[in-house]
């Protein structure tokens, strides 16, 4: 006969040919036609410590029922004696929960399921209470103790426990051999005394409890006086440049003493002789942990030690001053603009600095020079890692408003020697500028190279070419003109610029026809 059986969850197809009460096996039919329910497994054993809560809940399928039918759950000891009082059972939600005893104990639970017909099955699983051995929460921190120092140390909170909360009892073993000036108080957990020799000593604590033991270590070492101690952080190289100043200070926890003396310190020569007897400008101040001061002289490589001394005993850290060459840089700006920063700059090897160049109002970046190259006209420029000398020119030029001009006449002759007609000149400004604002008294006409100044008088405002937009009319000389053409005939492009009242300059350009009749 073949059945599915479920087995919390999963569902297996299994081929049976015994009958009987095993997992899985048929169940006998009764009369009225309804089959009992099967144990599919699954019910886990359950392993906690002593006075430990817990809640264990199995499966809504460790046990099914052929017929569909609404299982009940209770539960027993194998022997069909009740639960213990500390182990409840909750049939409707499947669950066992509880505190175990402060005591260990094996159990064998006993879980049947009913169906409304009171045809049952049965499962069972094992629950263990169980108990467990100190812990120890190490490692303990060595200890080094001066002669004559009183010394004392309590092992910190937690470092011994019992998963039980079983009390602890406490024993202090010396694995070789016994120092008789340290003290041991089994109650506060405390070790003191007054060192009056000097040793090592491996201490060994052991907690137990009714169910075993732990131990922990650490070691007691005495001694007299130590030197300072040098914890690192001071540069094996200070590089000072020469004809720059130089500030270094070295870290307060650079050096420790571990008795906790006062620590001096001092800078010397590898050969104990004072570091000024030779080099003058090397500044140190003990007090205050700085090197300081201005290179001067040759390039050098210069050894001396850094000495750090308590009361009695010192040590030192040996550092190399590396004397190099500084590099400059020459920062210039022309007219109309700055750069910052500006002039000689003296810098050290390997250093990087950046300049900004602005123009000023109505004026614009025309060209960034660095060793005589163009980099653009950019605001800012960065020497990065500087290994040499350098250079950097910052020039502007103005910003142009676009002009429209109209010179009048379109051609002139060259032949003409009257001044009765000068050549007039119609200039109209972008959207946004007006004409009234142009000082006529900066507009120029460029001819060939040559700056013609415009006539102060007359000049007025109008729509002279009636597109709606209002022009400056202004007037230049015909025989300057004429003069400035000589030699030239055909179309000639003439530029106008000028100023308005705000500084901004403004430029345009016409073309005119020149002719030297007979020429």
């Amino acid at each position: 006969m073949k059945h599915k059986l479920l087995v919390c969850g999963l569902v297996l197809t299994l081929i049976l040919v015994l009958m009987g009460g095993a997992v899985g096996q048929a169940q006998p039919v009764s009369a009225n036609g309804n089959n009992a329910p099967v144990y599919n497994g699954g019910l886990a054993d359950q392993l906690f410590n002593r006075n430990y809560t817990f809640s264990y809940q199995f499966g809504g399928t460790c046990f099914s029922d052929p017929d569909g039918d609404a299982l009940s759950y209770s539960a027993t000891l194998a022997d069909s004696s009740p639960l213990p009082a500390w182990l409840n059972f909750n049939g409707p939600t499947r669950t066992f929960s509880g505190t175990t005893p402060n005591t260990t104990a094996t159990l064998t639970v006993t879980v049947t399921a009913a169906d409304t017909y009171s045809a049952t099955a049965t499962g069972n699983f094992s629950f263990t209470v169980q108990g467990g051995p100190p812990q120890f929460h190490g490692p303990l921190p060595n200890h080094l103790v001066k002669v004559g120092v009183p010394f004392s140390y309590t092992l910190p909170e937690g470092t011994f426990t019992d998963p039980d909360g079983d009390p602890l009892s406490y024993t202090v073993a010396f694995p070789k051999t016994v120092p008789d000036w340290l003290n041991w108080d089994s109650t506060t957990l405390t070790f003191d005394g007054t060192p009056t020799v000097t040793g090592s000593w491996k201490v060994r604590i052991t907690a137990t409890s009714i169910d075993g033991t732990v131990s922990g270590e650490f070691t007691m070492a005495t001694t007299g006086n130590l030197p300072p101690t040098y914890n690192g952080g001071i540069p094996t190289e200070l590089v000072w440049t020469t004809g720059l100043p130089y500030y270094y200070q070295f870290g307060e926890n650079s050096f420790t003493d571990y008795e906790g003396d006062p620590i001096t310190y001092e800078a010397w020569m590898p050969d104990s002789v004072p570091i000024s007897d030779f080099y003058p400008w090397i500044n140190f101040d003990g007090a205050a942990r700085t090197f300081s001061g201005s290179a001067a002289g040759e390039i050098a490589d210069i050894p001396i030690q850094i000495r750090a001394s308590d009361a009695s005993r010192s040590t030192h850290v040996d550092v190399t001053i590396r004397v190099v060459r500084g590099w400059y840089i020459q920062a210039s700006a022309g007219a109309h603009g700055s750069i910052a920063p500006s002039g000689s700059i003296h810098l050290a090897p390997g250093d990087s600095l950046s300049f900004t160049i602005a123009p000023e109002t109505n004026y614009h970046i025309a060209d960034v020079l660095v060793d005589g190259s163009s980099v653009g006209a950019v605001a800012s420029h960065t020497f990065s890692n500087i290994a040499a000398d350098h250079t950097i020119a910052a020039s502007f030029a103005p910003n142009f408003l676009d002009a429209v001009v109209d010179i009048d006449p379109n051609t002139l002759n060259l032949k003409s020697q009257s001044d009765k007609n000068a050549l007039t000149a119609y200039i109209e400004l972008p959207a946004g500028n007006s004409v009234t604002d142009i000082n006529v008294a900066t507009v120029r006409l460029k001819v060939n190279g040559t700056e013609i100044p415009a006539q102060l008088t007359p000049t007025s405002v109008g729509d002279y070419d009636k597109d709606g937009v209002a022009d400056r009319m202004v007037k230049f000389s015909r025989q300057a003109v004429i003069s400035a053409l000589t030699g030239k005939t055909g179309d000639i492009s003439l530029t106008i610029t000028g100023q308005l009242a705000d500084g901004r300059q403004f430029s345009g350009t016409d073309t005119i026809t020149v002719i030297n009749p007979g020429k």
